[in-house]
């Protein structure tokens, strides 16, 4: 049996419905939030969460003629922390040159790393350690800070937290012509770890003049992930907890993957899911083109291609436009993906997120069949980092600007759908808990949708009531029917997103159908 939410209405108080998906308006102003730190130039490249509910987010801002590393934290409704740093924000200048924050984690004491570059004869490795207040950890590193170099050309791009404290970070190391994965263990006080790969440091060739690393995720067993871009193909890398390749990991511990013929793809983001299998976000374009989709990726622990997702284990979105890029993925508890990003529509970019069934099929009771775009009102909009709250509400940071300058930017959505009402506020709860789906309700069907604002109805049983709500929770359409076909008028009201909930005859089955108009 499918499992299927089911909406209760109350017969007494005021219904308001939030369909997953929809911008949390209780969040800044409509759900989003931008922040201006630096001159002109902020980037918000990494957002992490906090035990409290208060949101970290980590970038890089330019500050007089050079970039810096700069960190925000927000309180849950979107306001500036004023406890953190000064008025909620912290920027930090490791060189006299510049310096790039790309990944922020926090710590299980509270404590929160930033990792990126710094450069100073040439690119390296960077992180800072700060206390919960953004003061630096003067118990890291030196005053908190920490370089290292590869002997090259060195980008920090992505970092995990081991359950002993220790910190892996991956990028990628340019010496020469050729471009490799690096990977990089610190112990709890920011010292490189001598027991891992060579004193603390391991590259790796995947036999490509550029392969660049860019996420890396820890294994409950120790073993670490690393997937990046080996020659325009998805490429997944895994080490034992040594800094050694794994070989029970598609014998030699390295995959590639073609997401088809012709195709330019790029991984950029990875996670485990509850079962150990590795999903991986990116971007997928195919000759002459290409004109970017998100791509999405998932292994088996063996680093086989998972069968059982999307088509072979792969799968690609389309959001109308010209170029989407999958640029970050988490997993919620029910192993829903989420994957956020940006679409560009033609005239600019906006903020793009995607959720996906467990098969890789789109998961169409979020947003618009799947997907949700947001503009900011500017021409330059992008997701870069997603996250789920404890609430199940996602949120997605990035940037917003209109090529003369840019700002950090993030936006929170309804995780899953909820009713409430004012005499009992019911929590936003996940299809995952369990509830059987009435399969005599299985068939309704309204089309054509979307509309231009008629639209029929077909079930093989009567339907006692129809209620049509709004994006916001308003009814608009209520009417009682004694008929298995009939039709409904929204030609009305706006253009937009609508929820249809049906009541059988029988006055107790209940069923959720998205429409547009």
């Amino acid at each position: 049996m499918k499992k299927y939410l089911l909406f209760t209405f109350c017969i007494a108080g005021l219904i308001s419905y939030a369909q997953s998906g929809s911008l949390d308006l209780s969040f800044g102003s409509g759900g989003k939030v931008t922040t201006a730190i630096g001159n002109s130039s902020d980037a918000g490249l990494s957002i992490a969460l906090q035990s409290d509910g208060k949101m970290v987010m980590a970038g890089y801002s330019l500050t007089g003629s050079k970039y810096d590393f700069s960190l925000v934290r927000y309180n849950n409704d979107g306001s500036l922390d004023n406890a953190f740093g000064a008025g909620g924000k912290v920027i930090t200048v490791f060189a006299n040159s510049n310096d790039c924050g790309n990944f922020v984690a926090i710590q299980s004491d509270g404590k929160i790393v930033v990792v990126g570059s710094s450069r100073n004869f040439d690119w390296d490795f960077a992180l800072v350690r700060y206390n919960s207040d953004g003061s630096l950890d003067n118990a890291f590193g030196s005053g908190g800070k920490v370089t290292t170099d590869f002997g090259g050309y060195d980008v920090g791009i992505s970092a995990a937290l081991q359950s002993d404290g220790k910190i892996v970070l991956t990028g990628w190391s340019y010496v020469g012509f050729d471009v490799d994965f690096a990977l990089v263990r610190y112990n709890i006080d920011g010292s490189l770890d001598n027991t891992f790969g060579t004193g603390g440091k391991a590259t790796t060739d995947l036999g490509s003049l550029h392969d660049y690393g860019r996420s890396v995720v820890i294994q409950n067993d120790g073993k670490i992930v690393v997937a990046g871009t080996s020659s325009y193909d998805f490429a997944l890398i895994r080490y034992n907890s040594n800094g050694s390749l794994d070989s029970t990991f598609d014998l030699d511990g390295k995959v590639i993957t073609d997401l088809g013929n012709y195709s330019s793809d790029d991984a950029y983001s990875a996670a485990l899911q509850s079962d150990g299998k590795i999903v991986v976000a990116g971007r997928s374009g195919v000759y002459p083109n290409y004109n970017y989709d998100f791509a999405l990726v998932r292994y088996n622990r063996d680093g086989s291609l998972d069968s059982t997702f999307g088509s072979g284990g792969k799968t690609t979105t389309d959001f109308g436009g010209f170029n989407d890029y999958g640029n970050s993925v988490t997993i919620q508890g029910d192993d829903k993906i989420i994957v956020g990003g940006k679409n560009y529509n033609g005239s600019g970019s906006d903020f793009a997120l995607a959720r996906y069934n467990r098969n890789g099929s789109l998961d169409k009771t979020f947003g618009l069949l799947g997907k949700v775009t947001t503009d900011f009102g500017s021409s330059g909009d992008g997701g870069i980092s997603v996250a789920i709250q404890n609430d199940n509400n996602i949120v997605l940071a990035g940037i917003t600007g209109n090529g003369a300058a840019y700002n950090f930017a993030v936006a929170r959505y309804i995780g899953c759908s909820a009713i409430s009402s004012t005499l009992t506020k019911t929590p936003c709860e996940s299809s995952a808990l369990g509830l059987e789906e009435n399969t005599e309700m299985s068939d309704v069907s309204i089309y054509p949708n979307p509309s231009t604002g008629v639209f029929n109805v077909q079930s093989s049983q009567k339907i006692s009531v129809m209620e049509i709500y709004n994006a916001l929770g308003e009814k608009k359409f209520s009417q009682k029917f004694t008929n298995e076909i009939f039709e409904f008028d929204l030609s009305k009201q706006p253009n937009g997103i609508y929820f249809a909930h049906i009541v059988s005859d029988k006055g107790t089955e209940v069923k959720k159908i998205i429409i547009q108009k």
